[in-house]
């Protein structure tokens, strides 16, 4: 098919320019929309996460303390025969308390005490 200038017209159908740039004004209104819920989620795995690595802990202790009554905990090495992966850090970036302290439990940095279970052996 000819147009009136003379050249021929491409028969196949495109996005005009104006098309494309709604489809990405949508894209990044979705985005901007679940960015926020992705990082709460991403946080509470987090949270749940370093609970676990504080049960380890725990545990760890209680088992050092099984096998060595009466003796103090000196360091965080005495506990690496009771953690197969080595000792936990927190996936927050918080740091362990009271890790060679038998007498309390194990605290994280991280923990800023809002929702139970996160950062701590709680219940969530």
């Amino acid at each position: 098919m000819l147009t009136h200038e003379g050249r021929e017209r491409n028969s196949t159908r495109a996005f005009t320019l104006l098309e494309l740039i709604a489809a990405m004004a949508v894209a990044g209104v979705l985005t901007a929309l679940a960015v926020p819920g992705y990082q709460r989620i991403m946080a509470n795995n987090h949270g749940v996460r370093c609970g676990a690595n504080i049960i380890l802990i725990e545990n760890a202790k209680n088992a050092w303390v099984a096998d060595n009554p009466g003796v103090a905990l000196s360091s965080t090495n005495n506990l690496l025969p009771y953690l197969p992966y080595g000792f936990p850090s927190c996936p927050a970036g918080g740091t362990y308390g009271n890790v060679t302290d038998l007498y309390s439990h194990v605290t994280c940095s991280a923990d800023n005490g809002v929702i139970d279970g996160l950062h701590d052996y709680g219940k969530p």
